[in-house]
């Protein structure tokens, strides 16, 4: 069973972002239409991947991402570029890796038969079970209060 200890749930030094804000901005972002992708952090307007945009490292205004995979959004949500990794949205990768059972967001954002709901849904129910790890419900499921250490199981695992 994998656990993610709450300690990494909440938010990080100078920062005002929860994991769980971070994992429900970034599900906001890629739910209209049109707005998730694969094989990419980020796309322009064109299709275009932002690795592929020098300008983008020269962050010229002109250059605006339309569309992000789970990574890239959970990374835009807090507050980094889409393809650098930062302080702030380190938590939100490593719980949102533990929640849908995969070592790499990439390969499970990029299966050919996943879809933009899907991922989604997933950023959010990870956003509810993060908020849940760290404020805990105020009663446990027979009516006995909680007591134990709060932890974030994976997708398959139950508490």
């Amino acid at each position: 069973m994998s656990l993610v200890h709450s300690a990494s749930l909440h938010t990080q030094p100078g920062s005002a972002k929860t994991v769980a804000d971070i994992l429900t901005a970034a599900a906001d972002l890629i739910e209209p239409e049109g707005a998730w992708t694969q094989r990419a952090y980020a796309r322009d307007r064109d299709g275009e991947d932002i690795e592929d945009r020098s300008s983008y490292y020269e962050d010229e205004p002109e250059f605006e991402a339309v569309c992000y995979c789970a990574i890239g959004a959970i990374m835009t949500a807090a507050g980094e570029r889409p393809d650098r990794v930062g302080q702030d949205d380190m938590g939100a990768l490593e719980v949102f890796a533990c929640f849908v059972g995969e070592e790499s967001i990439h390969i499970w954002n990029d299966n050919p038969e996943r879809t933009q709901a899907e991922v989604v849904a997933a950023l959010r129910a990870a956003a509810e079970k993060a908020r849940t790890a760290v404020e805990g419900p105020s009663v446990g499921t027979q009516g006995e209060a909680r007591s134990e250490p709060k932890t974030l199981p994976t997708n398959g695992d139950s508490q």
